[in-house]
C-alpha cells in the first residue's frame, strides 16, 4: 500500500483513513525493514491520519527528505507489527524547487522568517528550536542562495578550479558566536565558509570574532586575522 515520508513539525510515515482496514488495529511497537536495515517506530492508531514514528525512523527520514519535504513511497504490513517499506519514484518537495527560482533578496527574507520563529520562542524552548533549525536543510540551502556557495573568506582559493556545480558541496554555515556560548540563529551571526576555514576558526582555541559589521567580518585566529565579506545592505 502506498505511504507518505515527511519530514515537518511531525515527522513520520503516514497512512490514509481508508488503509485502516490493511493496519494493526490498536497502537502498538512495529519494526520497518529499510533495504538491509530494520528499525524500531510505533505505530499509532489515529483516526483521522494513522502513522509511524519514533526516534529511528525520525532521524532517518529528516536524513533523508528536506525540511517541508513528502516523499511516496509503498510498505507492505506483513503482519506480527512488522513493515517493509519500498522508496518509490523520489523526493516531492515544496522548498527545493521554490529555492532555485529565489532572488537572494527573496531568500534573505525566507531565511529571516525561519530564524525569527525561533527568535520569538519562550527562553525554555528557544534553545530546543535552534538545535532542530540548525538540522534543518533549508537554512543551508537559503544562506548559500543569499551570499553564493562560495567562501565569503577574503582571498580563500580554495574552490578554484573546481566546477561551480560543487560549490555548495564544498561550502559551510557556520555560526559566529556558537549557541552553546549564547550565539543565536540570526541571519547576522550566519556566514558561508569553506571546510578548510571552517575547521580552523573551530579548532582554535583562542580564536575570537573582533568585529562583526553586514559587510565585513574579522575573526583574530592563531594563524593570523581571517576577514569575511558579506553584502547585507543589499539583501535588506
Amino acid at each position: 500500500m502506498k505511504c507518505a515520508l515527511v519530514h515537518h513539525t511531525g515527522t513520520m510515515i503516514r497512512f490514509t483513513t481508508s488503509q485502516l482496514p490493511q493496519l494493526p488495529r490498536s497502537d502498538t511497537d512495529v519494526t520497518v525493514a529499510l533495504g538491509r536495515r530494520t528499525v524500531n517506530g510505533r505505530f499509532h492508531l489515529h483516526p483521522a491520519n494513522p502513522y509511524i514514528a519514533g526516534p529511528e525512523i525520525v532521524r532517518w527520514i529528516k536524513a533523508r527528505i528536506p525540511f517541508g519535504g513528502v516523499e511516496q513511497a509503498w510498505i507492505d504490513y506483513e503482519g506480527r507489527q512488522a513493515f517493509r517499506l519500498t522508496l518509490g519514484t523520489g523526493h516531492t518537495t515544496r522548498y527545493r524547487a521554490t529555492m532555485v527560482a529565489m532572488s537572494p533578496a527573496e531568500a534573505w527574507k525566507a531565511l529571516r522568517a525561519i530564524l525569527d520563529e525561533a527568535e520569538g520562542a519562550p527562553p525554555k524552548q528557544r534553545r530546543q528550536r535552534y538545535a532542530r533549525i540548525a538540522r534543518d536543510p533549508r537554512l543551508s540551502s537559503l544562506l548559500k542562495r543569499c551570499f553564493g556557495a562560495t567562501c565569503q573568506v577574503e582571498a580563500c582559493t580554495l574552490l578554484t578550479g573546481i566546477p561551480s556545480r560543487f560549490h555548495a558541496r564544498c561550502t559551510e554555515v557556520h555560526h559566529l558566536e556558537a549557541i552553546a556560548r549564547g550565539g543565536r540563529s540570526t541571519p547576522y551571526n550566519l556566514v558561508v565558509i569553506c571546510a578548510n576555514h571552517h575547521r580552523l576558526v573551530h579548532r582554535d582555541p583562542s580564536a575570537r570574532v573582533t568585529a562583526v559589521g553586514p559587510n565585513r567580518v574579522e575573526i583574530e585566529t592563531q594563524a593570523g586575522l581571517v576577514v569575511i565579506r558579506r553584502n547585507i545592505s543589499k539583501l535588506t
